[in-house]
């Protein structure tokens, strides 16, 4: 044990030299190294984790492969809480719950530059602080208003259609939130880039591959035990992923216009469009249900695992992608702006 551990200080010593002078290629081979022993070669550490739940070789796999990209193009490393440099993904299951949780944690990946600071923000919880923050800002203006500036009472004895006024206020309310998102990642960005690096672009991001491309023999992935799987770029990735947090942003405004105009109390419309939104997103994880996900546009506002095509693995749906979460979300938010607008049109012709 005493000479395991010398060779353990040995090798920390080592890279804490490569990181010093940027020798990446050092660290990077002694990482891969480690986890090819501790995936093939070391039989207690399987026992043990085993014991624990079980680590995949997809994990294994991907963790290395990884590291081959990074090192091929000379990417800085990106660090998390675990000694070792494991890539967490779904093939891992561990026997307690807490045991998940920590696992999930301890394998996030932590950096402070700019373009890791927005893909953070796009896959953790950190996105639902926005999407709640932009619909209480402009998501509630069709409801009841209170205090002396009543600017759509206003509008009501003035010679405009009310499915003017609706139609008005729903697209005015689409370009503030839209601006405030993109402002928001652009002050990302920019602490990011000041307090250390705008970051790689060309970082690898896992991409879950589906069963039936991983079956053709045209597949040029890696394929482990468990499924098959390549790397996409971060720039890639932020592109797509911001953009599905763009047009789900779309899609909970009109969402909660709509619903303003069947409730008069700003507080009611917030909390009934998230009632709704978070049932819905659910209502689409559900086993039983999980067959017809790919239907709902709640199931795309967890933007961050649909890029990836994590949640098409999990809910084993290949229905649920990119493409399909943007014509979701874009009919979603066409039928209700239509339907609102028939419907206040319906109501009065004119209110003079």
């Amino acid at each position: 044990n005493l000479n395991l551990l010398k060779s353990f200080v040995e090798l920390r010593k080592s890279i804490l030299q490569s990181f010093q002078t940027n020798d990446w290629i050092v660290v990077y081979d002694t990482w891969i190294e480690e986890l090819t022993n501790w995936w093939k070669g070391d039989r207690h550490v399987n026992i043990y984790l085993t014991e624990m739940g079980k680590l995949s070789d997809f994990t294994f796999m991907a963790s290395i492969e990884q590291y081959n990209w990074m090192k091929e193009h000379n990417l800085t490393p990106v660090h998390h809480e675990y000694p070792q440099p494991y890539i967490w993904t779904v093939y891992d299951k561990f026997l307690s719950p807490m045991d998940q949780l920590e696992w999930n944690r301890e394998t996030r990946k932590i950096d402070n530059t700019g373009l890791f600071y927005m893909y953070t923000f796009l896959t953790t919880p950190s996105f639902l602080l926005l999407m709640i923050i932009l619909l209480f800002v402009v998501g509630v203006g069709l409801s009841a208003e209170k205090g002396i500036n009543r600017t759509l009472t206003f509008l009501k004895t003035q010679p405009i259609t009310i499915s003017s006024v609706y139609l008005s206020k729903t697209w005015i309310s689409i370009i503030v939130g839209l601006l405030i998102t993109l402002g928001s990642w652009v002050v990302m960005i920019l602490l990011g880039t000041i307090f250390n690096r705008f970051g790689d672009l060309k970082y690898p991001i896992l991409f879950y591959d589906p069963p039936s491309l991983v079956e053709k023999e045209s597949y040029s992935g890696f394929v482990a035990n468990e499924g098959g799987f390549h790397f996409i770029t971060m720039g890639k990735y932020l592109l797509e992923t911001g953009s599905l947090f763009l047009t789900g942003v779309i899609f909970l405004i009109a969402l909660s216009l709509f619903i303003s105009l069947f409730i008069r109390e700003s507080m009611a419309v917030f909390v009934l469009t998230g009632i709704i939104s978070v049932g819905g997103y659910f209502l689409g994880t559900l086993t039983k249900l999980s067959s017809v996900a790919h239907f709902l546009p709640f199931t795309y506002l967890n933007v961050g695992k649909i890029a990836n095509g994590e949640l098409a693995i999990v809910l084993e749906n290949e229905g649920v992608t990119l493409l399909m979460g943007f014509a979701t979300l874009l009919f979603g938010t066409t039928l209700l702006i239509l339907l609102g607008w028939l419907y206040s049109r319906s109501r009065l012709v004119k209110v003079e």
